[in-house]
Formats: structure tokens, sequence, C-alpha cells
């Protein structure tokens, strides 16, 4: 199990994701996914942010679209899921240059 800033990111997150095929990365209180392994990472698979009042909300970073917001963790990679780039592959090792 993963966490960030007291957020457990349990296998339904992170670890699920990873094993999908993306590379995580958590910051701040945050879990990002990119389709590449190294900086600079991709910034079109939406994210997920703790909300202060609890819950959490998914941006689509690379337009800064708040795709939604969810009161758990799993609702929230389910809204990921559904947001997830067409054609979107497991991560490749190398940068998002590379993709």
């Amino acid at each position: 199990m993963h966490s960030a800033n007291g957020v457990s990111y349990g296998g339904t997150s992170s670890r699920g994701c990873h094993r999908a095929g993306f590379f995580p990365i958590i910051s701040h209180g945050s879990l990002h996914l990119s389709r590449c392994t190294q900086f600079p990472w991709t910034r079109d698979v939406p994210a997920l942010y703790r909300r202060q009042g609890g819950g959490f909300t998914v941006i689509r970073l690379s337009d800064g679209v708040t795709l939604g917001e969810t009161e758990t963790v799993e609702e929230a990679v389910k809204l990921i899921v559904a947001n997830l780039p067409e054609g979107c592959g497991p991560a490749i090792i190398g940068t998002a240059d590379d993709l």
C-alpha cells in the first residue's frame, strides 16, 4: 500500500494502475499516472487529488479540466479509467518525448 501525506492509495489505485501499465508518481498528496517511466512524464492521464474537506478530485493536467469529484478513491480511479486517452497503452521506458 502506498500513502502520501496521510492519503492511502491501496491496491485499487496506485498498484492497480501500475499493473495496468501506468507509472505511478505520488507527490504532494496527489497521485499522477504516466505513460512513461522517466521525467518529463506524460500529463494526459488524469491525476487524483485529495480534497481538503474529504473525498477526491480528478483533473486532466494536459488541459486543466476537472473531470469530477468523488467521495472514495475507488470512485476516483473509475473516473480516471473512464477518461484515459484514446489508444493509451502501457508505460514505456523513457520520457514523454519518446512517445
